[in-house]
């Protein structure tokens, strides 16, 4: 490894890119995280009912979160109710992606045929969200698991009995993945991040 190598080496694993660490506002429901340098534009990312913004934004690469602004919050905030809030700390024109892990995608009805990139990350799906989705599937793309959601949360069938639907939408954009719930969020994360 030259010398160069090296350094790049430290410096992602201290978290500092070319860029610049980013800066961190913590609300009570959803954090912003905007760096140091970057571009302006935000992905905005709906995370899971037992996880928190924190956790969730722990699963982005360094490297993401150093160069776009990222907005993470509870399965439970509407995207309405969110977008009004984030005028204050983001220019809400150049939200470029957004993405519903687990209990968050519920909250991605309005925003489908609307950004450059929507993620569903083993989405708890209703029929709500196959409705808008029918006719808004461009830059789509869900990575869904079984397990979790026929043995790990409980009374989810529900989301179990939809996930045939929900393919025969997105087609090969959907994708069964035999991954936990935490690591096809991860994974998700690191495979599409420079889509976002």
């Amino acid at each position: 490894m030259n010398l160069q190598e090296q350094i790049n080496r430290i410096q992602e694993m201290m978290g500092i890119q070319e860029y610049g660490k980013p800066k961190i506002i913590d609300y009570e429901s959803y954090i912003v995280s905007k760096p140091i340098k970057g571009d302006s534009t935000t992905t905005i990312i709906f995370g899971g009912y037992l996880v928190s913004p924190r956790e969730t934004y722990s699963y982005l690469p360094k490297e993401f979160i150093n160069k776009k602004n990222v907005v993470v919050t509870q399965y439970n905030k509407s995207y309405n109710t969110l977008i009004e809030e984030l005028k204050k700390d983001i220019d809400i024109s150049k939200i470029t992606s957004v993405i519903g892990y687990s209990a968050g995608a519920k909250q991605l009805g309005p925003v489908f045929g609307k950004y450059n990139f929507i993620g569903l990350v083993d989405p708890w799906i209703t029929n709500d969200l196959l409705n808008n989705l029918k006719n808004n599937t461009n830059n789509v793309i869900c990575w869904y698991t079984k397990e979790f959601w026929i043995n790990g949360v409980g009374n989810m069938t529900e989301t179990s009995k939809l996930q045939p639907k929900l393919k025969s939408i997105l087609g090969s954009r959907a994708v069964l993945k035999n991954m936990s719930h935490k690591e096809v969020a991860i994974s998700f994360m690191n495979s599409y991040s420079n889509k976002f």
